[in-house]
């Protein structure tokens, strides 16, 4: 699992710029998020706090975007792992801002 994760990893860093040149702003919320999945499952927690950016950029990127396409599912999907993330590296104020945002989000019935 651990090499399928660090090539998919890669394939998504090789082919962002094409995704952002091309790729409508679904397709670029979505590669931004399973980026960010890809680091999340790929990082040690060490890792995770030498290179918090890592994780949070593409986090951040796909919030943006999901809010902007209104996609409330994956709009919680992104703040529950920005969440997680921000709990692991012990930044409390901020993971309760992203908790806030989740909780903010409704999903149409």
């Amino acid at each position: 699992l651990q090499c399928h994760l660090a090539r998919v990893r890669r394939l998504l860093h090789q082919n962002l710029p094409l995704v952002l040149g091309q790729g409508d702003l679904v397709l670029q919320a979505r590669t931004h998020l399973a980026l960010a999945q890809c680091v999340l499952c790929d990082v040690s927690p060490e890792g995770l706090r030498a290179n918090p950016e890592a994780a949070l950029s593409p986090l951040a990127a796909a919030v943006e975007g999901f809010t902007k396409l209104g996609a409330v599912k994956q709009l919680q999907d992104a703040y529950y792992l920005q969440a997680l993330t921000l709990d692991a590296l012990g930044r409390t104020q901020a993971r309760n801002v992203a908790a806030e945002s989740f909780l903010r989000c409704e999903v149409p019935v």
